[in-house]
Order: structure tokens, then C-alpha cells, then sequence
């Protein structure tokens, strides 16, 4: 025995002239043998020890049944913060269907402009858990996501990465670094004007060439134009290039809801995109004003219970009924004679006097909030005779 707890397991000896080697693993153990068995022994030691390290591990490793990576993250510097968007993964790190994410990690570096160095290693630190609230026991839903980081301040460089995590706690593969150069932004443009022809949108305003703060601007590189519905967020701009002209041209994907547009300047930094604040909202109650067409092959039929009228029936989207006109023959103004919506091709008009000549027509209705209304059909005239 040597030393207080410790033990020597002898399995042979080595001398090299009147030196002796000793060979020790660890606090507990050590043993004295050949050169060429040492080696055999320590190694294998060494191997079985292995697991056993205390080392923290890299928080970006994936782990299995995690989720996959984050996909397209992206970044846009604007006054006041840094708006980080992205979107989740639908699949686990296996290929099988992610059907419980419960939120993403997102980590931030900060460097300032003089000491960045884009190839070497940055200290990423816990930024913000966001918690997902999509539905639960399905793949997370197609649409952007976003976090708006606030504690920034111009002169630096801000990297981002993010990682999905489900409700087990295992975190997925980092998404590659969004790297964005925290600088001046532009003003924002003026006297932007709204115009609606027909189903197009044309939104115009003044050109920008200064920075908010009045000096001149580098770097200006077009506008971005967002839309929204009533109940929702802006979210990416609907050009995927800034415009570059002082003009943008948009149909809106729906009829009868309300829209709310807005423009922003774009000036590139270092490859970073930096936004203007946004002008004030322009709302658009976006009401379909285009008529259906007219009905045709109108038909006029004497019966004892009054004159038929039927026509070719309408299957266009959209549509919701007809109204029924008369006139006396050859004289004054179409008067409608349904007092409600007439749902089938077919009326029949009890109100018509024997011996009398009229003549009749018919319109479609659309199912709009405006109940648009066709032109009147080509009329047709008959006298209330029985045969």
C-alpha cells in the first residue's frame, strides 16, 4: 500500500537501466507493467472511462425524436428593435411528423461594428423561450412566427439563432446564424395616397432620401408594402424585393373585408436590412362591386294561376338569386315584383290581369355585401290569354 486509500496492482515491472516506470490511472489505481502491455491496458482504460465525463455538453446538439431545424429565419432591423421572424419545422429529427412542439429557444451574440469578426466562434446567450401555442397533437401550423427584440442599440452587430423544442424538453439543431448590423434607419415615406380601380389597389407616395434624423441617406434600396386583415398582424411585406419605384399595384385575395396597408423605407447596411417606421394605416373596406351577369333565354308561359316565367338557371360563384321585373307592353318604367330573393329559375307572376300585355325581365343577384345586381335579361312580351 502507498498513501492513505490508495493501491498498487502489480502486474509486472519495467527497468531501463536504474530507472523504474510507474504507471497510475486515476486517484485509485495504478499499476506497474511492460511498455508494450501499459499501453494495451491504459487505452483500454481510458476507452471504458470515457462515458463517464463530466463535461457540459454543446446546448445546439440534437438529440433523437427532437425536432427538426427552424426553418427560414430571418431579421429586420427597424427604430427601436430588431423584428425576428421564422418558421417552425413539421417534422422531428427522424423524418416523422413533429406532433408536439411546445416552443423554440431563441439565442443572441452581440458584438460591436470595430470587433466583429464574421468566421470566428460567438458567445450565444439565452435570449427568450417562446412558448407555442399553435394546436396541440398536430403539425404546427403554416405560418410566420415572431419575436421583436428591444434591448438593442445601433453600432452593433446582433446574431440570432433558434431552436425548436416539444414538450419533452429536447431541443432540436440550431438554424444557421441571422446576423443583422444595428444602424440608422431611413425616414419613412410621405403623403402615401390609396386608390382603388375596380379590383385593383394602387397605393403611391414621395421618394425618401434622407435618414430619419435628416442626414442624408446610403443605402436606400426601394419600399416594402405590408396589408393585413382587420384581426391580424403585419407579417412579411407583400413584395419579396423592395419596390423600387414610389408606386405598388395589389388585389387583395377576398371580397367584403376591411384592410389595413402600410410602407416602409428599405435601406441596406452590410448586407442587414434596416426599415423605416411605418407610415399611419390606410384603411380599405374592399366590397365587391362587380355585378354578376345578366340571365338569358327568358320565356313567358299563360297558365290558369298566372304567367310562368323561366329562365336558363346561373351557377357562376357567387351567385345568390334573381328579381322579376314588369312592365305594361311598350310603356313606362321595369317594376319589380318579388318582394324577396326569387332561389330558383323559375317565377311565376299571379298578380296578371286577363287580356292584358306585359312584358318581363330579370336580373341576377350577387351574394356580396353590395348585392350586386346584373343588368335586366332581354325582355320578353306576352298577352294573359288561355287558350
Amino acid at each position: 500500500m502507498r498513501g492513505r486509500g490508495a493501491a498498487i496492482w502489480e502486474i509486472g515491472t519495467e527497468r531501463s537501466g536504474r530507472v523504474r516506470r510507474t504507471f497510475r490511472i486515476g486517484n485509485v489505481f495504478a499499476c506497474r507493467v511492460y511498455c508494450r502491455r501499459a499501453v494495451f491496458f491504459c487505452s483500454a482504460l481510458a476507452l471504458l472511462a470515457a462515458p463517464a465525463c463530466g463535461r457540459k455538453g454543446d446546448p445546439f446538439l440534437s438529440v433523437p425524436l427532437a425536432p427538426s431545424k427552424v426553418r427560414a429565419p430571418g431579421a429586420v432591423a427597424r427604430p427601436g428593435g430588431i423584428m425576428l421572424q421564422w418558421q417552425s419545422p413539421r417534422d422531428n429529427t427522424d423524418d416523422s411528423d413533429l406532433r408536439d412542439l411546445a416552443g423554440f429557444y431563441i439565442y443572441r451574440a452581440q458584438e460591436p461594428f470595430d470587433d466583429y469578426c464574421a468566421t470566428c466562434p460567438s458567445r450565444y446567450e439565452l435570449l427568450f423561450d417562446y412558448e407555442y401555442r399553435g394546436p396541440a397533437g398536430r403539425k404546427p401550423e403554416r405560418r410566420p412566427y415572431q419575436y421583436g427584440d428591444t434591448a438593442v442599440r445601433p453600432g452593433n452587430v446582433y446574431l440570432y439563432r433558434l431552436q425548436a423544442y416539444n414538450a419533452r424538453g429536447a431541443a432540436g439543431p440550431p438554424s444557421e446564424p441571422v446576423a443583422v448590423y444595428y444602424d440608422a434607419a431611413p425616414a419613412f415615406p410621405q403623403d402615401v395616397e390609396l386608390e382603388r380601380r375596380n379590383r385593383l389597389i394602387v397605393l403611391s407616395w414621395k421618394p425618401v432620401s434622407e435618414l430619419a434624423d435628416g442626414r442624408p441617406a446610403e443605402g436606400i434600396t426601394g419600399y416594402h408594402v405590408y396589408r393585413r386583415l382587420e384581426a391580424e398582424t403585419y407579417d412579411a411585406p407583400l413584395n419579396e424585393q423592395p419596390v423600387t419605384a414610389t408606386l405598388f399595384d395589389d388585389i387583395p385575395p377576398d371580397y367584403d373585408k376591411i384592410y389595413y396597408y402600410t410602407v416602409r423605407t428599405v435601406r441596406l447596411y452590410e448586407k442587414s436590412v434596416i426599415e423605416s417606421a411605418a407610415v399611419p394605416e390606410l384603411r380599405l373596406e374592399y366590397l365587391d362591386i362587380t355585378p354578376p351577369g345578366s340571365p338569358r333565354f327568358l320565356t313567358a308561359i299563360a297558365q290558369p294561376d298566372g304567367i310562368l316565367l323561366k329562365w336558363m338557371a346561373k351557377s357562376e360563384k357567387g351567385f345568390a338569386g334573381y328579381h322579376v321585373y314588369r312592365r305594361t307592353a311598350g310603356a313606362g318604367e321595369f317594376t319589380r315584383l318579388n318582394p324577396e330573393l326569387v332561389l330558383t329559375n323559375s317565377w311565376v307572376d299571379t298578380t296578371a290581369r286577363r287580356r292584358g300585355r306585359y312584358e318581363y325581365a330579370v336580373s341576377a343577384i350577387d351574394d356580396s355585401l353590395s348585392a350586386n345586381e346584373s343588368q335586366l335579361s332581354e325582355s320578353v312580351s306576352i298577352r294573359y290569354i288561355l287558350n
